[in-house]
């Protein structure tokens, strides 16, 4: 019995597995696409809280993040996706990219880069999510800075 605890106990402590939940506010800006931004970054009193809460899960064995977006009232699971890095993909004139880098469980970038090739095609599209000392930021770069008319940029931060 008392291997199975020491056993048990050692794979929770050695699984490295870190998760942080954080309330999400959503800081957009009809028209303003770099106030967005900065606000997300900062994560100011511009920023609105929503109902939606995230959970981020680093596992830095296999460098990666399990991002679980929740009703912040009912707890319903809305969303999940897992961030890792994948390599450079081309396909039919169009590339995606994304890079993962984990520092510790309150400090990874995430950034996901697409686009087209050739010329007279818009710049790349980035989407950036991290953890910085904790708060968490998802924020998007559009190839000509605003979004259609009549949309704000999503960017969100969490704390």
């Amino acid at each position: 019995m008392k291997i199975k605890l020491l056993t048990i106990c050692l794979l929770l402590f050695t699984s490295q597995v870190f998760a942080k939940e954080l309330q999400i506010y959503d800081c957009a800006i009809l028209g303003d696409t770099k106030k967005s931004k900065r606000n997300a970054e900062e994560c100011n009193s511009n920023c609105k809280k929503i109902k939606l809460k995230v959970i981020s899960k680093v596992n830095e064995n296999t460098n990666k993040v399990l991002i679980e977006y929740l009703d912040s009232e009912d707890g319903r699971l809305v969303s999940q996706t897992i961030l890792q890095s994948e390599p450079l993909e081309e396909t039919y004139g169009h590339y995606t990219e994304d890079t993962l880098e984990i520092f510790d469980s309150n400090n990874w970038v995430y950034a996901s880069k697409s686009g087209w090739v050739g010329k007279g095609y818009p710049n790349e599209s980035i989407r950036k999510i991290y953890m910085r000392n904790g708060k968490y930021h998802n924020t998007y770069k559009l190839p000509d800075e605003e979004p259609e008319p009549g949309l704000a940029p999503r960017n969100y931060c969490g704390k």
